[in-house]
């Protein structure tokens, strides 16, 4: 089957791991959520729509909790947590996560510990408390706005681009794929 809705190349799809039909896609024109079984597109955010939505191409995305949330990069340098409404179609976008200084390139969530760790042209890896963004937090986060994804800390020593981030399945360990520079030479 072919999903028809992206006018430009798409960077990253993700299925959600609470449905085995609903699938997230970003491009340069935007965010996507499908319902593969069907073909259909249930909800769409523009690039530079509105305040809620990311100001360049989405990288990269993930789902955390299950499938309850989404997390989407892009070139805007944030990182945008929402959730839908599957009925409606609604999308809601719970916060901005700010942090890198240049695109991000992958994000990542371990449901282990609840930590998404996030990378980019910035050349650092940056670790979050990803917590706040389960339904468990929507009526604490409806009713106080300094509820957000806490920064645990940021990983530093790439000479480029970091473009791939991968948990392994013990939460432990956090792996990192770095562009390399092609100045290596060999005598």
């Amino acid at each position: 089957k072919t999903l028809v809705g992206h006018v430009s190349r798409v960077y990253t799809l993700e299925f959600s791991n609470g449905s085995n039909s609903l699938l997230m896609s970003g491009c340069d024109d935007g965010m996507r959520l499908w319902d593969a079984e069907k073909g259909t597109i249930i909800s769409e955010i523009k690039i530079g729509k509105d305040k809620t939505s990311h100001n360049d191409l989405i990288e990269c995305g993930c789902w955390t909790h299950e499938g309850e949330t989404f997390v989407t990069g892009s070139r805007d340098n944030d990182l945008k947590a929402g959730d839908i409404d599957l009925k409606s179609g609604k999308l809601n976008c719970l916060e901005t996560i700010f942090g890198h200084k240049a695109a991000v390139l992958d994000v990542r969530f371990c449901s282990k510990n609840q930590f998404l760790a996030s990378c980019g042209r910035d050349s650092v890896i940056k670790l979050w408390d990803a917590k706040t963004l389960s339904k468990a937090y929507r009526a604490k986060r409806a009713d106080d706005s300094g509820i957000k994804c806490l920064l645990l800390g940021t990983m530093s020593g790439h000479r480029g681009d970091v473009t791939t981030l991968s948990f392994d399945l013990s939460g432990k360990f956090l792996f990192s794929g770095p562009t390399f520079s092609s100045n290596y030479t060999e005598d």
